[in-house]
């Protein structure tokens, strides 16, 4: 199913800028 795998790519790419997002906040303080 296309679909799942496009909802699953998403929700990696979404994880993935969560983590980031969360790596800069820490250094930032």
């Amino acid at each position: 199913n296309p679909q799942e795998f496009i909802k699953g790519k998403y929700a990696i790419i979404l994880y993935a800028d969560g983590h980031v997002m969360g790596k800069g906040e820490i250094s930032l303080r």
